[in-house]
């Protein structure tokens, strides 16, 4: 799956997640995660950056704070001079202190 259409599917499963049931609303956060890293792994050393962005959100709201590290880090690796370098990088430091 290509990562542009990954990110779609994240964002439709997000959007139906908030019309549902708070168990529904799990599952559905799951299947975006999965569909996230599917995408992320296929791209080998060059993920999307909103794939990570967006995957690092699905690991918080799923409380998989491991995970939620990993994508942080990983997008900061990949453009480490973003004009949002410190928003990630304070989303990466909830991750470490939630652990």
């Amino acid at each position: 799956m290509r990562q542009a259409q990954a990110a779609v599917l994240a964002t439709m499963l997000y959007q139906e997640a908030k019309k549902a049931s708070p168990e529904e609303q799990t599952k559905l956060y799951t299947e975006a995660r999965q569909v996230l890293l599917i995408a992320v792994a296929a791209a080998g050393d060059k993920p999307d950056e909103t794939d990570l962005r967006m995957l690092g959100s699905y690991e918080l709201l799923l409380e998989d704070y491991a995970g939620a590290e990993k994508a942080w880090a990983g997008l900061i690796a990949a453009d480490p001079k973003d004009k949002e370098i410190q928003t990630n990088k304070a989303w990466l430091e909830y991750s470490l202190l939630m652990q």
